[in-house]
């Protein structure tokens, strides 16, 4: 029932508060700002859909819907945290790389016989039979098959410097989580592999929302607890009686 303006000034507001954590507060300079009227935060209020507060507006019930400022500077916070250790765990692994490199071309140089340090192909080939059946474990235990050759190509290429183990134990405590929300919402093993899954934090507790909770059912009717024992039967000429013929 809100005329046209009013309803673009809710959903505009609506992204400002978002994107700049104001915690569903917006001031009436913004309100201008996003070219809505004096009169159209009126109608917000008359509506329900907004409270007027001191300085400003504020969205009904924002904090039931959406998170508020703190939770999410929180979990940026660890979510940078979590990035930063994986990145210097690999830049560590790419050190200790480089190190072993060094020392086999040292010994290279003073190895009288440098081409028996090669692997033999019969090795190559149980390395290659190893890793796809570290992938395989992985691909049975992600709840979201999708993208198989590419998802082994990005687990090729983490499992150098990131134990298969726990990539695998991580996408396992991916699909035990009792908060993992639909297969649409979950990423794909290339995507969840390439910004390192397996350190995210547990899915979030599901919100219940008022349109989520059941409609209350009326009890259903109850003839023998509606009848009366006690009550006095009907004339058995009642049918006459209402047709008039009561000779």
């Amino acid at each position: 029932d809100l005329p046209p303006s009013a309803g673009w000034l809710w959903v505009r507001a609506g992204s400002y508060c978002a994107q700049h954590l104001t915690d569903g507060f917006i001031t009436a300079g913004v309100v201008k700002m996003l070219g809505g009227t004096d009169d159209d935060a009126t109608t917000l209020v008359f509506a329900g859909l907004w409270k007027s507060v001191r300085g400003g507006y504020r969205f009904h019930d924002w904090d039931g819907y959406q998170q508020s400022r703190e939770d999410v500077l929180s979990k940026r916070a660890a979510l940078a945290e979590r990035q930063r250790k994986y990145r210097a765990s690999r830049s560590k692994s790419t050190d200790e790389s480089n190190g072993d490199s060094n020392a086999l071309h040292d010994a290279l140089v003073f190895d009288p016989n440098p081409i028996q340090t090669k692997p033999s192909h019969k090795e190559h080939m149980l390395t290659a039979v190893a890793a796809s059946e570290l992938f395989e474990q992985f691909w049975n235990v992600y709840p979201r098959k999708v993208g198989k050759s590419r998802a082994q190509k990005v687990f090729t290429k983490e499992s150098k410097s990131t134990d298969p183990a726990e990539i695998i134990a991580g996408a396992q405590r991916l699909a035990d989580d009792p908060n993992l929300p639909d297969a649409t919402f979950i990423p794909h093993p290339a995507t969840w592999l390439n910004r390192a899954g397996w350190l995210d934090e547990p899915c979030a507790p599901r919100e219940v929302k008022p349109g989520d909770k059941p409609t209350p059912q009326p009890p259903a009717f109850d003839r023998a607890a509606a009848t009366n024992p006690d009550a006095v039967p009907p004339p058995t000429n009642l049918h006459d009686i209402l047709r008039g013929n009561t000779a």
